[in-house]
């Protein structure tokens, strides 16, 4: 049943695509453009409206879009028109014809259901990486509030402080289909996998490169692991995959000799962490984490460049204009190179930029103003926590060796590049040799200190340039007419990272568990009948603020129950909610009346809760027993009333709701 009742989400989802590709097509009248920029435009669309209103559920909207995308369909198909169609209408059909899009869909497909597959093996949405936190922003967006969203960790405020597009995106789908939180996590995640394996399939095709190598290229695009992989088994032992991507910080080279020698060496050096997180890694993890959405964006300003050198129409430039200020929107950290990558293509086009500069500064331009109701906060906020390009101290550059070990096959890229005698090669390989250097010299100075001080800066940068040179490097270095010497060090460049799929193989064995297949992601936390009992009745109550006990005793995904139910929290991480917004003092404040209160050593705690607009106080934890429900108890007796789901021995589990009016 559960998997009748998945098939009819993804049909609907994709559906609704379809529909969304269609009716895009009539401004965007190419195909492969049409699909990369659609769900970009239609997320827009929603978000610049609701930065004025929020529009609610949304749950009748989608039997409309439904009927809408049918009734399009249809009309690609057949015409109403048999003996004078208007011509307009035949060339949108013949564009856009069943037959042409499921040609063109497929790679959109394949990486949707590709992720899919990692989700249903795996759908928990734990405390481990980012899940969680992503979690949270698809629950702030999901009450249909207006945007900015509502802060789903730090009530009554909004979140303008976090980069939340995609997450936007997500709960949109989720509220036009009646999902749940998890649920739409988890959708969201393999629609943007798709989006990601479709702009990389329109950039690829827009190359000119043959069928085949079109194909290699985006196998190792969507499974390729960095230059680390192949040599992790004769450095470390276990070889689990998360520790191949932070091999250089803290994890120890124990195999000999090449693993032993490489830790010597790095006794000379500071130890740093230096994480290369490629694609196909980050689809492992099912983590719905923003550098995904720099990908898709990627693959979107390439396809729209190509367009517009192919047919010189100013709606294709703007589009990649356009792609700016969605990256500020989606993920700001891509933002300096997704910004020196239009600019070092403008530098090309030089001969058309008197049409082709004000075309992209038109297209970010319109995003930015569709979205300025939650720009003109974003950018206030972001300003607090100081961010700043810095100087990398010359102790912190990267360790010759390391590097060569983790940007290997990019390194034999740019060399086979420069030595290819092409001159389009040679100049993005001199591009991205300059890139290197760059972030050898500067990084973003953020809170992050010591050993993780270059962290979030090589975290977004390596893997994104890595991919963007890989997209546009290797269709030339493998065409047919290429010297044997340059393409062979680009085989070799496709052919290393690709070894990964050992690892991907090995964490799909490794991966299934009785929680396989469950996509709201929550059915790790309800194997405990306490949290099952407690999570059906708060889906029940009217959406409000919650709190409990904020020391997670080794279970910190227990925080998300409330998340899984709708609900907002008064009090969240605070790790988070501290980074967030810029460390602000009420953070530990609200921490230490939530301890105090939970103690029993705030006898007013009702009265503040109340006043606070705090609106279930939750008791359900393991150490939660009997004595320290009297305590609680007492505290909020006259405010909150007590509603109890379940009782193990002499502990209650259930929430103290707040008294109307109170």
């Amino acid at each position: 049943m559960l998997l009748l009742l998945l098939a009819f989400q993804v049909a609907a989802i994709f559906t609704l695509l379809w529909g969304v590709v269609l009716a895009f097509g009539f401004v965007l009248p190419r195909r492969g453009v049409a699909m990369v920029a659609a769900p970009w435009g239609a997320v827009t669309l929603f978000f610049a409206v609701e930065t004025v209103v929020g529009l609610g559920s949304l749950r009748g909207l989608a039997t409309l879009a439904l009927v809408l995308s049918a009734a399009l369909i249809w009309l690609s198909w057949r015409s109403p028109w048999p003996s004078a169609e208007p011509t307009w209408l035949s060339a949108w059909r013949a564009e856009f014809g069943p037959r042409d899009m499921l040609r063109t869909a497929w790679p959109f497909v394949v990486a949707f259901l590709y992720a899919l597959a990692w989700r249903y093996r795996n759908p928990d949405l734990t405390d481990w990486i980012e899940k969680i936190p992503d979690l949270a922003q698809v629950v702030g967006h999901s009450a249909g509030e207006g945007v900015p969203g509502l802060d789903a960790w730090f009530a009554p405020y909004r979140n303008s402080s976090y980069y939340a597009f995609q997450h936007y995106g997500a709960a949109l789908l989720g509220r036009m289909l009646g999902l749940s939180p998890g649920l739409a996590s988890n959708l969201g995640f393999c629609v943007m996998v798709g989006c990601i394996g479709a702009g990389f399939a329109t950039a690829l095709a827009a190359s000119g490169a043959s069928r085949r190598v079109r194909i290699v290229i985006w196998a190792t695009l969507l499974i390729g692991g960095s230059g680390l992989t192949l040599m992790a088994p004769w450095l470390i032992e276990g070889q689990r995959p998360w520790e191949r991507v932070f091999l250089f910080g803290t994890v120890p080279m124990t195999v000999a000799p090449i693993g032993t020698f490489l830790e010597s060496y790095a006794a000379s050096f500071p130890r740093l962490s230096l994480p290369f997180e490629p694609l196909a890694y980050s689809i492992l993890l099912g983590d719905f984490h923003a550098p995904l959405g720099s990908y898709a964006l990627l693959g979107l300003a390439i396809t729209a460049a190509a367009a517009w050198r192919q047919s010189g129409r100013a709606r294709y430039a703007g589009l990649v204009g356009a792609s700016i200020t969605w990256t500020v929107l989606a993920n700001p950290w891509a933002l300096p190179l997704h910004g020196l990558a239009v600019c070092a293509w403008i530098i090309w086009e030089r001969g058309a930029w008197k049409s082709l500069l004000p075309a992209v500064l038109a297209g970010a331009a319109a995003v930015w103003l569709a979205a300025w109701g939650f720009l003109s906060e974003f950018t206030v906020e972001a300003a607090r926590h100081s961010l700043r390009f810095s100087w990398v101290p010359a102790a912190e550059r990267t360790p010759a060796l390391f590097f060569i070990i983790l940007l290997g096959p990019t390194l034999l890229l740019l060399l086979a590049g420069l030595t290819s005698g092409d001159r389009t090669a040679r100049w993005l390989s001199v591009c991205g040799a300059a890139v290197l250097f760059l972030l050898e010299c500067v990084y973003v100075d953020d809170s992050y200190a010591g050993s993780d001080n270059r962290f979030n800066t090589v975290l977004k940068a390596w893997p994104w340039l890595a991919t963007t040179l890989l997209l546009l490097l290797a269709p030339r270095l493998l065409s047919g007419s290429m010297r044997w010497g340059p393409r062979a060090l680009a085989i070799i460049a496709c052919v290393l990272p690709c070894t990964y799929a050992k690892d991907l193989w090995v964490s799909w064995r490794a991966a299934g568990s009785t929680s396989s297949g469950r996509l709201e992601g929550h059915a790790f936390l309800t194997s405990r009948r306490e949290n099952r009992i407690l999570l059906d009745r708060l889906r029940q109550e009217p959406r409000g603020v919650v709190v409990q006990d904020p020391r997670a005793d080794g279970e910190p995904a227990l925080i998300s129950l409330s998340l899984h139910a709708g609900h907002r929290m008064w009090l969240g991480w605070d790790g988070y909610a501290s980074l967030w917004r810029g460390f602000p003092e009420d953070v530990p404040h609200r921490r230490r009346l939530l301890e105090a209160a939970f103690d029993g050593r705030d006898a007013a705690a009702g009265a503040w809760m109340a006043a606070e607009g705090i609106d279930y106080v939750l008791f359900f934890r393991p150490p939660d027993s009997a004595e320290r429900w009297l305590l609680l108890d007492r505290a909020l007796r006259g405010h909150y009333v007590w509603c109890e789901v379940f009782r193990e021995g002499d502990r209650p589990v259930g929430f103290w709701r707040r008294v109307p009016n109170r």
